[in-house]
């Protein structure tokens, strides 16, 4: 630093000096205007695609981005990315009783909003069977015919009480 003072301050002409901190300043901050990273938004409608109803909670993930970006449907079926890299990218999809989607060499340009349209298909789930079992007989055994239980507020209800 000391030398570009002393080298300022030595006898050469104003405008080799001037073009000379010109040249500095430029390169210092050239680097910082130069290296722009474009982002832009993704947004879309996920529905069913037999119903055509909006599907309410997808997660729609951005893959092979770091921090992961996602988002989750609204009401509505609406989802909204912002700040997504420029560049192709895989597009996740899913949701509970659907069938997971994967959107492969999504382009995300710069200047204007990526629109994503998607439609699941209802997934089957096979549950195990469960099965019921009943007792025999009564949970109480002072009741021999029948019985009614009742707490003491009812007791106040019927004839005959206190």
């Amino acid at each position: 630093m000391d030398y570009l003072i002393s080298f300022y301050l030595c006898k050469t002409s104003s405008w080799v000096k001037s073009i000379i901190l010109f040249l500095l300043f430029y390169f210092s901050f050239a680097q910082n205007v130069f290296s722009q990273n474009f982002h832009q938004t993704i947004r879309g409608t996920v529905k069913d695609i037999e119903t055509q109803k909006n599907v309410e909670a997808a997660i729609i993930q951005v893959l092979n981005t770091n921090p992961l970006l996602q988002a989750i449907t609204n009401e509505k079926g609406e989802f909204r990315i912002d700040s997504v890299p420029v560049g192709r990218y895989e597009i996740r999809i899913f949701c509970l009783g659907f069938e997971d989607k994967i959107i492969s060499n999504w382009l995300i340009k710069t200047g204007k909003e990526s629109v994503l349209p998607v439609e699941l298909q209802s997934a089957l789930v096979n549950l195990k069977a469960v099965e019921v079992k009943a007792q025999k007989g009564n949970a109480n055994e002072m009741i021999t015919v029948s019985g009614r239980t009742f707490s003491a507020e009812d007791t106040k209800r019927y004839p005959a009480s206190l």
